[in-house]
């Protein structure tokens, strides 16, 4: 049975140079992803994929509600409105992240995740940065390192060069900083200078966090999180 949803109220057509559209049919949702918004001085309007075709706006951001519209919706969107950039709330099916990437999508989060954190990636998004939050950029680490085929593509949407990403996995994989230098005919200091960089990207304290954080023993939704190692 397809599920019932609030209608959305009408669609404020005037978005705006910053503004987002919010392409959902979760009416209380749309509703509290554009409040947080604006109270981030970025306007936000809501949408349905047939009324955001169909308007003269031109949004910079098509946040994108993948647990109530379709992939292939977004699709549509996208080739509407080219030079938006977009993003997808949906769940963390790895496939079906790596389909949305393959049909151009620039930046995915977690439908699941506390609005806060979801209206900061939105308003990364729209002045430039990758708009990926912490779950899902663990997750494409972690695919990346059990999917040959796409560890390329998935290591450079964390922005990490592939031999950044290289360093990391084989740093979890438990070798030493000599150990990596021995494997990869680099310095010591070359892979002590990956690994700074490293951590500066993923927002980790040390060489440990990150490894975990590739490995997905990283903080659960409530903060939790285990000892810290040192550096």
């Amino acid at each position: 049975m397809t599920p019932k949803h609030t209608p959305l109220p009408p669609a404020d057509r005037d978005v705006g140079a910053l503004g987002v559209a919010i392409v959902s049919l979760d009416a209380r949702f749309a509703r509290e992803l554009a409040a947080a918004l604006t109270a981030r001085a970025l306007s936000a309007s809501t949408f349905t994929a047939a009324t955001l075709i169909e308007t003269a706006c031109s949004p910079q951001v098509i946040a994108f509600d993948a647990g109530t519209v379709p992939l292939d919706a977004l699709i549509q969107c996208r080739l509407r409105f080219d030079r938006a950039r977009s993003l997808v709330l949906g769940p963390g099916e790895p496939r079906l992240v790596i389909e949305g990437f393959a049909a151009g999508v620039d930046a995915w989060m977690l439908r699941s995740e506390p609005l806060d954190i979801i209206a900061s990636g939105v308003c990364l998004l729209a002045l430039g940065g990758t708009g990926i939050s912490r779950a899902v950029l663990q997750l494409l680490l972690s695919l990346a390192i059990t999917d040959g085929n796409h560890a390329g593509e998935l290591s450079e949407r964390v922005r990490l060069s592939p031999r950044q990403f290289e360093v990391l996995t084989m740093a979890a994989r438990g070798l030493t900083d000599q150990e990596i230098a021995d494997q990869l005919v680099l310095s010591v200091r070359t892979v002590n200078r990956h690994m700074s960089d490293i951590l500066a990207i993923l927002h980790c304290s040390n060489r440990n966090e990150a490894s975990r954080f590739l490995l997905g023993q990283m903080p659960q939704a409530d903060g939790s999180r285990g000892p810290q190692d040192a550096v």
